[in-house]
């Protein structure tokens, strides 16, 4: 009998800290636009090689990014990932840093016959958490208006695959996304409260529905033992249903802690529309024997006809959302893996670049983020037999935005860490 009790003990664990409750698990200004900063839909593995995924098709490892890789699935496999991270913000004379945490995926992915592999799993699509506070003078009391918001969307998804050839596959994926995002406008008078009352509008704005994507892999040998593979991956435009709630309240403060005195408005499930655009993403990898693999990626969306109505600020619906684009390359270096005699020849050394131009331009200037990334695959051995087990560490360090125009430079730091188990689970024994 398997003794993996683990397992089901961390997907419990780890579904407790998913973000569907609203809470921002990230800390910048520029998840503010659109539906927050969406993510890159890459495990640690693939993170650790600057995000490339297209052409990444392995036997033990999920590749979510393009459902055409689940039909070169052998073993079930378990992926599951965590993140932190530290952020520095900087305009002007001003600098603030926040640190990050949240759950990155939790995912399982098995063949169902030589041809056919499915995978389900659950991950954040998206991420909002940030807080704007700018200081003025009303008659002769300060005043702060701040900005805040917080929570994102979800994905739930069920993919599958099937390879028409040993050269060719195709895969799909329904997502359904649901969550929830809260923003508010604050007015504070931090040091007149009896003259002046504080006051904020909430908008809490919840969302739900299917989203499809379509992916398709192949793959020639080059030489011996050098192999190209080669993929595409597309998202359909999505329509979600979604609804907002409103409120209107004034308030004072007391240590800390708001004191409600009066809520003047509420208005609620205000329908709004929220539409996702199209995504595009094709790449390659060039693979030899297993020991050193190279990769790139090109992705490209357009938010121009982004559509997202607030019941308190009609005009953010089109706020200065236009195309992106997107480049990435990765590479990994594994010296022997077949080696019995040293750990670090089985061990896997990553490191990839990744350029966004966001969909984001604030004051006239298109907002764009650079990365670097390295990481570790550590493999661990398992007691069963046709059973796999590795530890993917890595590291992205990167900057979103600038300082020019008076705008908000963003550097990052963010870890992931992520483990992958693979064993002999759903596939029926053979006996001679």
């Amino acid at each position: 009998m398997r003794k993996l009790t683990w397992i089901p003990v961390t997907i419990a664990l780890l579904s407790l800290t998913v973000k569907v409750n609203g809470q921002a698990t990230i800390s910048s200004p520029y998840s503010d636009f659109g539906v927050g900063l969406l993510e890159p839909g890459v495990f640690a593995l693939g993170r650790s090689m600057g995000g490339i995924s297209q052409g990444m098709r392995s036997p033990i490892d999920i590749n979510i990014s393009n459902p055409a890789s689940y039909s070169a699935v052998r073993l079930t496999a378990f992926e599951a990932g965590l993140f932190g991270g530290v952020r520095g913000l900087s305009k002007g004379s001003l600098s603030q840093t926040n640190h990050d945490f949240g759950l990155s995926y939790i995912s399982l992915a098995f063949p169902v016959s030589s041809k056919w592999g499915s995978s389900v799993g659950l991950m954040p699509f998206s991420n909002v958490g940030y807080q704007v506070t700018n200081e003025s003078i009303l008659d002769t009391t300060d005043v702060h208006y701040t900005n805040m918001g917080e929570g994102g969307l979800s994905q739930f998804y069920i993919g599958n695959s099937f390879a028409f050839s040993p050269n060719f596959s195709i895969g799909a994926n329904v997502a359904y996304l649901f969550g929830r995002i809260e923003q508010s406008w604050r007015t504070e008078f931090p040091d007149n409260q009896f003259l002046y009352r504080n006051s904020k509008v909430v908008d809490a704005f919840r969302a739900n529905g299917f989203r499809f994507s379509f992916g398709l892999q192949g793959g020639v040998n080059l030489a011996e033992k050098v192999r190209l593979t080669y993929g595409y991956t597309t998202h359909l435009k999505t329509k979600l249903t979604a609804h907002s709630d409103l409120y209107r309240i004034s308030y004072n403060t007391s240590q800390g802690t708001e004191r409600g005195l009066d809520t003047s408005q509420v208005l609620l499930g205000a329908k709004n529309s929220l539409n996702l655009p199209a995504s595009h993403k094709a790449g390659f990898t060039i693979n030899s024997r297993g020991i050193w693999l190279f990769g790139a990626d090109v992705s490209l969306s357009d938010w121009t006809g982004f559509n997202r109505t607030s019941a308190y600020q009609p005009e953010r619906a089109q706020r200065d959302l236009g195309k992106s684009f997107g480049v990435a390359a990765g590479v990994q270096f594994t010296p022997d893996p077949e080696s019995v005699s040293s750990y670090f020849k089985l061990v896997n050394y990553r490191a990839g670049f990744n350029y966004q131009q966001m969909p984001i331009a604030v004051n006239g200037k298109d907002i764009t983020e650079t990365s670097i990334s390295l990481g570790l695959g550590m493999p661990f051995l398992s007691r069963e037999a046709n059973s796999y087990g590795k530890f993917n560490l890595g590291v992205e360090l990167g900057q979103r935005g600038t300082n020019d125009g008076n705008l908000i430079k963003e550097q990052f730091a963010i870890f992931n860490v992520g483990i992958t188990y693979s064993t002999r689970w759903f596939i029926k024994r053979q006996f001679d």
